[in-house]
């Protein structure tokens, strides 16, 4: 009898050890695993999150107006540059070529560039083009396109260089001549040139069309009217003072964001393009232009506001 209650017992104690550990045990391996990776931050695995797909991001890019992707491009609005694909472009590798020789064209004939790249026997160039997206840094939703395109002329005595949104816009661009342009000082009264250039008929399958434009001067401003695609643009062109010189300056510093080995340049001139019109109403650019013997620079920024 004595032998079956000791027995008893112990079972008994057993059931209660089993049921307590039971109890017990998982709530102390979960603690423990716990206070092992307190503190600590893991990156999110891409699996878990890959931000918005490329057809959201296509979706929500057309929404953009020129204004818009200039700013993306330059990084006013700030963003983040990568290569593109030329099929994600509004024009394939010749057809930006060839919209970018009929504009310096037009800027040639304008005073805004010292050269003409229209091919005759004493002036064949190579050339080659290269696309970019600039995608915002804050949703990375929003994306415009532009391209790096330079030619060279076929003894290598001269190199040109583009930077030119997706839509012909001119927004850095370089000359290097090694026999010299003379003395070269653009005409800035024809500023609006750089923008708002379409030409007529089909690039790409694309249709653009001619830019009307028209200047007026008057002594403190001049004001160039221009229609693309039906739609009206104003520009005045104005100058800069000392503090804004010191802003400029700044943003010409920053533009390695969008020009690839950009070497910085301090301006011989520098005006404000403003422009009203269009689906943004009032956008003022900086424009700075650099001449020497054998080169040239000009840029154009969008503002940035304070």
């Amino acid at each position: 009898m004595k032998k079956f209650s000791i027995k008893n017992l112990i079972l008994i104690l057993l059931a209660i050890t089993v049921a307590v550990t039971s109890v017990w045990l998982p709530g102390f391996l979960m603690h423990k695993d716990t206070q092992k990776y307190y503190n600590t931050v893991d990156d999110v695995p891409s699996e878990y999150y890959s931000g918005p797909s490329e057809s959201i991001i296509a979706n929500a890019s057309r929404q953009l107006n020129q204004e818009q992707c200039i700013q993306l491009i330059t990084g006013v609005w700030e963003s983040k540059v990568s290569p593109a694909s030329p099929e994600d472009c509004v024009f394939n590798e010749f057809g930006i070529k060839t919209l970018v020789i009929n504009h310096v064209q037009d800027l040639y004939s304008k005073g805004l560039y010292p050269c003409n790249l229209s091919s005759n026997t004493d002036n064949w160039y190579t050339w080659e083009a290269h696309s970019f997206r600039a995608l915002d840094s804050t949703f990375k939703t929003y994306a415009a396109y532009f391209w790096d395109i330079t030619f060279i002329k076929y003894d290598n005595s001269e190199t040109h260089r583009f930077i030119v949104s997706d839509q012909g816009d001119i927004l850095y661009c370089e000359a290097r001549v090694d026999e010299g342009m003379g003395v070269y000082t653009p005409d800035l009264s024809n500023a609006a040139s750089l923008l708002t250039y379409y030409q007529s008929g089909q690039v790409s399958g694309s249709i653009v069309y001619y830019t009307t434009y028209t200047t007026e001067e008057t002594d403190d401003k001049i004001t160039s009217v221009t229609i693309s695609n039906d739609t009206a643009y104003s520009f005045e062109t104005n100058k800069v003072t000392t503090v804004d010189k010191k802003k400029i300056q700044k943003q010409i510093d920053n533009s390695s964001s969008f020009i690839n080995d950009f070497t910085s340049f301090e301006p011989d001139d520098s005006i404000w393009l403003t422009q009203i019109g269009g689906t943004s109403g009032k956008i003022k650019y900086s424009i700075s232009t650099k001449s020497t013997y054998n080169n040239y620079q000009m840029i154009l920024i969008p503002e940035k506001a304070e």
